[in-house]
């Protein structure tokens, strides 16, 4: 395991995280942007902001 890496990070804007949280198929993470979402394995990401004060 771990012999190969593959970037995943479509629309993950900032790859400095703070934070990561894995909720069966959902991953959350946060970063000095906001929250952000995936649930198809990282292919995809989705910002979760709505009603954070983000800078």
């Amino acid at each position: 395991m771990g012999v190969s890496w593959a970037s995943l990070n479509t629309g993950l804007n900032n790859l400095y995280l703070n934070t990561v949280l894995v909720d069966g198929a959902n991953i959350f993470v946060g970063t000095n942007s906001g929250i952000l979402h995936t649930n198809d394995n990282g292919i995809t990401w989705t910002t979760m902001n709505s009603g954070l004060d983000v800078q």
